[in-house]
């Protein structure tokens, strides 16, 4: 076949595979950004989430470490404009953008080997399950964009890189840090591939280092006006989760079985001395194998190597704060991996069925991931069968339930969620609602009362809390509850006596 004609091949499996997404609804984040607030439904927000935290569309506080995602919003701002407030065209943009980065992937990795090998590893990542998380999830998009630029970096690099080249590759590395964080990992990459084109193992050429220093200044400068520098508060916690995060993104790659929402604090937190010691020498069995790999003239796959690793340290520092995710994380990391295993892997009629076979395979999964994550109570319910403790799906199911009138059944959830780990937020208001919907009303004001959480959350655990009294019959206490009420929620004031 042609390289024309393996791309077509390649973006047209990709196309049906993703075609079902169509069918999602907003799940999670989602709701907060595009369905509960406004914010991003005027053409005015376009440059305002160049100069705001990734948070304030939603908004909410920016968080302990501000996260800035000025190419995923502005998309959500295009695709409000064009498509309304219906969830499909939101999806469609993100399987498009998804088409857009796998083509950019294929034309990088033709750059590095044969035609028809580059189709195969860009189907691997294009198939993969850990995927849908970035593509059937509508706030995953930021990864997709961070893969499609920092894929366009190595086009540029791979090609040799020249003067001429180094405003497009600045900018694109740029692109790729403003989409997301992890997108840092692309400039090292350049870097690496532009020394593996030259005779030798020298530096990279001037020309890269100049790029990689233009890109950097304008994402980070851009950055700083909108959402400060990052700050590594506990760079210890850092250095101890990392290997484990490794650990596991490396199951997830190869036996990919997760397909709920994933928490890794709870996790590394309950590992044993003996689990840190195993993921400590597959650690540095990882590190190990890209330096001798690099050192034989393996450039390829010790690249691959470090992209993979280096894509995944951004999120051994979120582990430690409780953050969600894993599968969205390996939207970047991936295709390191795959070029490490498409340079160190010879071809033959074994190997070619046993691809065959695992395409398959991931094909069948990304399919049942994309049903998982297509409505808010599917994504949560699954996510309580891989993990039952999961405070995350806990506290959203029980909101979600207590927003639809199903009271008991919520209760039941928070009252699990308010116990879990990590803390979820709102979880002791949204149970005080719960129980005071029930008329007990004094079990609501005890809960309340332990509660240090405000704002409007809490002004409508308060508006509960008057109606539940007075349907008791106590007028005095649910005047109490109004008056508390009234200056967070207006329209309490209208149960005030005059």
């Amino acid at each position: 076949m042609t390289t024309r004609a393996l791309a077509a091949t390649v973006l047209g499996v990709t196309a049906a595979v993703w075609l079902p997404a169509l069918l999602g609804g907003f799940v999670w984040d989602d709701v907060n950004n595009l369905v509960i607030t406004d914010r991003l439904h005027h053409w005015s927000a376009l440059p305002q989430v160049f100069q705001q935290p990734a948070m304030w569309s939603a908004g909410a506080d920016a968080g302990a470490i501000p996260t800035w995602r000025p190419l995923a919003l502005a998309s959500f701002v295009i695709d409000h404009q064009l498509f309304g407030p219906a969830a499909w065209g939101y999806h469609l943009s993100s399987v498009l953008w998804h088409l857009a980065a796998m083509a950019a992937l294929f034309a990088g990795y033709r750059r590095l080997v044969s035609p028809a090998r580059a189709a195969v590893m860009t189907l691997l990542c294009a198939v993969h399950p850990a995927a849908v998380e970035a593509v059937a999830w509508i706030n995953g998009r930021s990864e997709i964009f961070a893969l499609l630029a920092g894929a366009g970096a190595v086009i540029v690099v791979a090609g040799g890189l020249r003067w001429r080249r180094v405003p497009a590759l600045a900018a694109l590395l740029a692109l790729a840090l403003l989409a997301k964080e992890s997108g840092l990992i692309f400039f090292p990459v350049a870097l690496a591939l532009a020394a593996a084109q030259r005779s030798g193992r020298r530096l990279p050429p001037a020309a890269g280092w100049v790029a990689a220093a233009l890109g950097l200044a304008l994402a980070l400068g851009l950055r700083a006006q909108a959402a400060g520098a990052p700050a590594i508060e506990d760079p210890l916690s850092l250095l101890a989760a990392l290997p484990s995060v490794w650990y596991r993104a490396l199951q997830a790659s190869l036996v990919p079985t997760d397909l709920g929402i994933v928490v890794l604090g709870p996790w590394i937190a309950s590992l044993s001395v003996a689990e840190r010691v195993l993921h400590g020498v597959v650690a540095a069995a990882l590190v190990g194998g890209g330096l001798a790999a690099w050192w034989r003239g393996r450039s390829l796959a010790a690249i691959g190597i470090a992209w993979w690793l280096g894509a995944l340290l951004p999120a051994a520092l979120l582990v430690p704060l409780g953050w969600p995710g894993l599968q969205r994380w390996l939207y970047i990391a991936l295709p390191g991996l795959v070029l490490a295993g498409g340079d160190l892997l010879r071809g033959g009629r074994g190997l070619r069925a046993a691809v065959v076979a695992v395409l398959a395979l991931f094909v069948l999964q990304t399919e049942r991931g994309i049903q998982v994550w297509s409505t808010e109570e599917d994504l949560y319910l699954h996510t309580l069968d891989e993990d039952p403790t999961s405070s995350l799906a806990l506290a959203n199911l029980g909101a979600l339930l207590l927003s639809r009138e199903q009271i008991a059944p919520a209760e039941a959830l928070l009252a699990r969620a308010l116990g879990a780990t990590p803390p979820q937020p709102g979880v002791a208001l949204n149970l005080a609602r719960a129980i005071a919907r029930q008329d007990r009303c004094d079990e609501a004001v005890a809960l309340l009362q332990r509660t240090p959480e405000d704002g409007p959350p809490r002004g409508r655990a308060l508006r509960r809390i008057g109606e539940c009294y007075q349907r008791v019959g106590d007028a005095a206490r649910a005047q109490v509850a109004f008056r508390a009420c009234a200056p967070i929620i207006p329209a309490c004031r209208e149960s005030l006596r005059p």
